[in-house]
């Protein structure tokens, strides 16, 4: 497994999970995110990209539930909490038979692995990331010709009753409409009523 110091991957103001904070989150979100998890799953198992990593990936979840939908693709996983490694490690690795070497600490400004894939996704971390605009760069410099970048939000402009607590951790379609690259064709999209779908296509001319 790729190892790379937390220090390294963290800049000042991201949010970290420690040991006790990432067991919780992985505990909850079974429950609290179902629905989310079932729209983005259902979003993505539309596709069928021979290479897929998860940037911010968590405990793991999104991958594990993939895998069992694109029999085909090979996944990656990268997560800059040592902690949330460890737990999608036991959960990719020792349940699911992803090979250890495809688990590695990382971040969405750090990619340890050589390759390039055909599609990036990010659930419920983009509002983590502090220089968003810098990460969204690099990332989209790591696809291969023809691949596709997604960001999957909670939608601001969609949240109501109780889910307007989880606007700190939402993206508007305002702010979405701020993020364009030369070469990339954007899009922005809703799906299950207020997910917002951030994605970003190599065009021809860019591949």
């Amino acid at each position: 497994m790729h190892k790379t110091h937390e220090e390294d991957l963290c800049m000042h103001g991201e949010e970290r999970f420690g040991f006790i904070s990432s067991r919780l989150y992985s505990f909850f979100s079974r429950f609290a995110m179902r629905k989310f998890y079932t729209s983005i799953i259902r979003d993505i198992a539309g596709s069928d990209p021979k290479k897929l990593l998860d940037v911010g990936g968590g405990d793991g979840r999104v991958i594990s539930l993939l895998s069992k939908r694109l029999k085909k693709t090979v996944f990656y996983y990268v997560d800059p909490s040592p902690q949330m490694v460890e737990l999608a490690m036991k959960r990719l690795h020792s349940k699911d038979g992803i090979p250890a070497s495809n688990i590695a600490a990382g971040s969405s400004r750090k990619v340890p692995f050589k390759f390039k894939f055909d599609m990036i996704i990010s659930t419920i971390s983009f509002h983590h990331w502090n220089s968003k605009q810098e990460s969204l760069k690099y990332l989209l410099g790591r696809l291969n010709a023809g691949g596709e970048l997604r960001i999957y939000e909670f939608c601001l402009d969609r949240l109501k009753g109780v889910k307007r607590g989880a606007k700190a951790h939402a993206m508007s379609t305002s702010e979405a409409k701020n993020y364009s690259f030369k070469g990339f064709r954007r899009d922005i999209r809703i799906i299950n009523g207020d997910v917002i779908v951030l994605s970003f296509k190599k065009t021809a001319r860019n591949n």
